[in-house]
């Protein structure tokens, strides 16, 4: 017997000889595209979920990404309202200038990675909510307990929720 064709965005869920079977009550279903947990959105959830105090930013990307995400949801403006609340801090000034045009003042803007885990408040920190968001193409972002600001974070016993955000560079 031939295969019955469903229409575009639907699949046959049932018989298809039973198509004409007043008794069929479920023969094709619409096709929906699964949704998938992506990282951000986890991320996302848990800085929204509970208070965070304390918010590392390690690239403008990071910064920019978050945010369209978040705008994918609709989430967008209530992440910026309630990182209001945050301190944040800023790896680089065009991190920082990514912050700044969504209305977010970062509190500690450092050069790269290292003078940022040697300038954070590490007192300010200890047993914190911390988000970080880190650059996936940094090396040693690839082994979470290598990268310093990880390693200072765990040293201060922050309650770390952390996320890296794109491509890790390939040697």
């Amino acid at each position: 017997m031939p295969r019955a064709a469903a229409p575009q965005g639907f699949k046959v869920v049932d018989n298809p000889e039973r198509l004409f079977d007043p008794e069929a009550t479920l023969i094709m279903q619409a096709i929906r595209p699964p949704t998938l947990a992506h990282g951000l959105d986890i991320w996302t959830t848990k800085v929204l979920d509970k208070p965070v105090h304390d918010l590392i930013w390690t690239s403008a990307r990071g910064v920019q990404a978050t945010f369209q995400r978040a705008a994918k949801s609709g989430r967008d403006f209530a992440l910026a309202r309630h990182l209001t609340t945050s301190r944040l801090y800023a790896q680089g000034h065009d991190t920082a200038a990514a912050l700044q045009a969504l209305g977010l003042r970062p509190s500690l803007i450092a050069a790269d990675f290292r003078a940022l885990a040697r300038t954070l408040p590490a007192a300010d920190l200890r047993k914190q909510r911390v988000a970080l968001q880190l650059d996936a193409a940094h090396k040693a972002t690839e082994r979470r307990d290598g990268h310093p600001i990880t390693r200072l974070l765990r040293t201060v016993q922050a309650r770390t929720y952390a996320v890296s955000v794109g491509t890790p560079k390939t040697a």
